[in-house]
């Protein structure tokens, strides 16, 4: 976490210019009644822009500095917590996204359940991750490895195989060197 402490304070400067507010508004359903989770949101640049169509946002992440930065932001909790063992009852949530940053969990298979367990029936699970097939991403994957930050970019079937223990309602689309997995929890 020590490379996300360190840029925390230029992040949003950084990341946060692209930010597709209409498309996530979309992919979400928004508004809706409830909370949504921002896992491993960091400085929650991405869900400060949905604070207005959801009750509350909780963001959950590791750095300290990132979440310095949340803790700026009105409308938002910040938790410091791993996202395979989240601090929150099961079902908690309405909407779940996790931004640029599921290739740096370590345990991707528990942090898939853990989300999986605190969403609740009829909720939405958004995952926007890079398409590691894109040769400009696997130079990021190659400079992440270079940097010692343990990244592992899953793939579109990955990702498949990684929520098939709960038989989720699935979509992957991929545009412009990005994957959103939108997932439904049915049951």
């Amino acid at each position: 976490m020590k490379h996300f402490d360190i840029v925390a304070p230029i992040y949003n400067h950084l990341f946060g210019n692209y930010l597709p507010v209409d498309r996530w508004v979309e992919l979400l359903k928004l508004p809706t009644s409830g909370k949504l989770l921002d896992a491993a949101g960091g400085t929650g640049r991405v869900s400060i822009h949905l604070t207005d169509f959801v009750e509350r946002v909780f963001v959950v992440d590791l750095s300290s500095g990132m979440l310095s930065q949340t803790q700026k932001k009105k409308k938002m909790v910040a938790i410091r917590s791993n996202v395979a063992l989240l601090p929150f009852m099961p079902g908690s949530f309405e909407r779940i996204i996790m931004v640029d940053a599921f290739h740096h969990v370590r345990d991707q298979q528990r942090t898939i359940g853990d989300l999986w367990r605190v969403l609740k029936k009829g909720g939405i699970l958004l995952i926007e991750e890079p398409d590691i097939k894109v040769m400009g991403v696997k130079f990021v994957a190659l400079l992440e490895k270079i940097l010692m930050m343990r990244s592992h970019f899953v793939t579109r079937e990955e990702f498949i195989r990684l929520f098939q223990p709960f038989s989720p309602h699935i979509e992957i689309q991929r545009e412009n060197g990005i994957m959103w997995i939108q997932v439904t929890k049915t049951v």
